[in-house]
């Protein structure tokens, strides 16, 4: 009997075969390519569907620099679609409807190649644009971290603060965060505290001069 785990696995082996003649990188069951400023993925989800997820890399590069992570990331293009990324709403979705691994894997290809060499003009790199070009039913609270990065690598500094400061404050509803050592500060007994990215980027503005310091509280 097939697993659906032997189907997983089938699937992501056809996928490595087809894309070796796409330019493309295989992640798991995805294939991921970046053109110019934009990097993407289409991901096969529930083996019935296959997602197209787009950003600017740039939205990635101030997140690694803010997390104090950017060493650990790695240099290939399939780093923009792990843990430490910033999230993006669903751009398109396709049905698949057919149980062949083989068939799968070309469904996920023949997706990402309705949308291969048009990326830096079909990819929204401002985030509400993005946000509202969704097909997915995501909420607006999926994706605080992505607005404050947005705001940021656009040159919004007090956007991004105000955003991080309600969130810390607990007026405003996020449902995703991540969370790292802040390498470049100690507390009052020489560690390095875990924060939330919320407060790294707040520390982020401050040390590189973009908004005024805070008090530190004193723990």
């Amino acid at each position: 009997m097939t697993t659906l785990a032997d189907t997983e696995r089938a699937v992501g082996k056809a996928l490595r075969d087809l894309a070796k003649c796409t330019g493309m990188r295989v992640f798991q069951r995805s294939l991921i390519w970046q053109e110019d400023d934009i990097v993407a993925e289409v991901r096969l989800h529930g083996l019935s569907e296959t997602f197209l997820f787009a950003k600017p890399v740039d939205w990635d590069i101030w997140l690694w620099d803010i997390l104090q992570t950017t060493n650990r990331m790695g240099r290939t293009v399939t780093r923009h679609w792990k843990t430490f990324t910033t999230p993006v709403p669903i751009l398109e979705r396709r049905n698949v409807r057919t149980p062949d691994p083989e068939a799968i894997a070309a469904a996920i290809r023949d997706h990402a190649q309705l949308w291969q060499g048009m990326l830096p003009d079909r990819v929204p790199r401002d985030f509400p644009a993005m946000f509202a070009a969704r097909c997915g039913d995501e909420r607006a609270w999926h994706f605080v971290l992505t607005e404050v990065i947005w705001h940021i690598s656009d040159g919004r500094f007090e956007a991004a603060q105000e955003i991080c400061e309600t969130v810390l404050s607990g007026t405003c509803d996020s449902r995703f965060s991540l969370h790292a050592t802040d390498y470049l500060e100690t507390d009052a007994e020489g560690r390095h505290p875990h924060l939330t990215f919320f407060e790294l980027a707040l520390r982020h503005l401050e040390r590189s001069g973009r908004i005024a310091p805070r008090p530190r509280p004193v723990i």
